[in-house]
């Protein structure tokens, strides 16, 4: 069975259902490794780097990354729910792929996520307060009860995402791209009603 130590550098490794729940890890380096059915969930991962790397179908839920940093990585029908990304070592910003993925409860607070693209993905009671997320794609997700509050948005695209509900004056919207008839959620916090 494969295992993941502590002050290892790990370059080209795909591991397979590898499970790590509750565990600690600190000072490893992955580099362009795949993780496949791996469970990463309620554990502590610290000044740790992930450059390159694929996350599918594997579990993230409320795992702690302090100090450590994620460069280009791939989260394919994964679960990261309640992961703390203000956590992270994110001076360039955090820029994420996820597809079908569930990225419910994270807290991306002034967390520069600009570029990330988060498809097909579940991304229920997240928190993107004062993140700038610029040039985002958040086509086709479900953002029901996600709070975006001055928020950088611009030139994001919410293409078929359903369930978003926030005040544009509230975020910087230039340039962002939604679709009918979920657009029409923005007018809700003006008490404007709308007939079909």
């Amino acid at each position: 069975m494969q295992t993941i130590l502590s002050n290892k550098e790990y370059r080209n490794i795909e591991f397979g259902m590898v499970l790590f729940e509750s565990s600690e890890l600190s000072k490893c380096e992955f580099h362009e490794c795949k993780f496949i059915h791996c469970d990463f969930s309620d554990s502590k991962i610290t000044e740790s780097i992930f450059e390159n790397c694929i996350f599918d179908n594997s579990n993230l839920s409320n795992v702690k990354l302090r100090n450590t940093r994620l460069t280009d990585c791939k989260f394919r029908s994964s679960k990261l729910l309640g992961v703390d990304f203000e956590l992270l070592r994110s001076e360039l910003g955090i820029k994420l792929d996820c597809k079908s993925s569930d990225l419910s409860y994270c807290n991306f607070t002034k967390v520069d996520i600009s570029g990330s693209n988060f498809l097909k993905c579940k991304i229920e009671e997240a928190d993107f307060t004062l993140s700038k997320a610029r040039k985002c794609s958040f086509k086709e997700s479900n953002l029901l009860k996600t709070i975006f509050y001055k928020t950088d948005i611009r030139d994001s695209d919410f293409t078929s995402a359903i369930n978003y509900i926030f005040n544009p004056n509230d975020n910087i919207c230039k340039g962002a791209t939604f679709s009918e008839p979920e657009v029409l959620n923005l007018l809700l916090p003006f008490g404007i009603k709308t007939e079909g």
